[in-house]
């Protein structure tokens, strides 16, 4: 298909770890090889050995831990080769730095399109303020802190190499993170989606809620 949509917790379906894999395309489509490559590339080298008839059906879910899962779902994107790839934070658990450099192109890679939103506190993906990964300047992907949780992020480095950012908002909530996103004298410190800067012009589309009056 066109479009494949990734989320970060996977849809695992009822059948063999073949259909797992091959999901949504049919199984006929790919060689027993195939799959056991791409098994090996996404890491569930250890997935191929466990099962190596690929026949077999398990309680996947239960079975597979949530990282293996968003493994597997890598998989069927890398088997299944759609246009566009709809991803909700759903490789947070995976190697993203190889995985990223081995299927996008660019240095850094770049992504097509990203869709982020925006937090009442003036985050964006991951990024909070005070967090340790606002400072990361190397790196695609970090860890920092948010709301007492550690979360993994994509940095504003990879952020800002896409082709294009749209910021999608909305709410009352959001007014003053808007307003804040807008001013060009805004301090990313305090607001960090200010950190996204990619070479195109950023595209912001709220509701009238969060559109702040000036």
């Amino acid at each position: 298909g066109d479009l494949l949509f990734i989320p970060q917790k996977p849809y695992m379906i009822l059948g063999s770890l073949r259909e797992q894999l091959c999901y949504p395309t049919q199984v006929e489509k790919f060689s027993d090889d195939h799959l056991i490559s791409v098994l090996h590339e996404v890491n569930l080298k250890s997935l191929s050995d466990r099962y190596p008839n690929l026949d077999i059906k398990q309680d996947w879910p239960r079975i597979l831990s949530l990282g293996e899962q968003q493994r597997l779902a890598f998989a069927r994107l890398l088997l299944n080769s759609p246009q566009f790839a709809v991803l909700d934070e759903a490789t947070s658990a995976l190697d993203y730095e190889t995985i990223l450099k081995d299927n996008l192109e660019g240095d850094p890679p770049k992504f097509d399109l990203i869709l982020l939103g925006l937090g009442d506190d003036g985050h964006t993906a991951s990024l909070f303020p005070g967090s340790d990964a606002l400072l990361e300047r190397d790196t695609l992907v970090t860890v920092g802190e948010g709301k007492g949780h550690k979360r993994i992020t994509f940095t504003s480095k990879l952020l800002s190499s896409a082709n294009n950012v749209v910021f999608l908002i909305s709410g009352s909530a959001k007014q003053t993170a808007l307003k804040r996103l807008l001013d060009q004298s805004e301090s990313w410190e305090r607001t960090p989606a200010k950190l996204v800067s990619p070479n195109s012009e950023i595209i912001v589309l709220a509701d009238k809620d969060a559109y702040p009056s000036y």
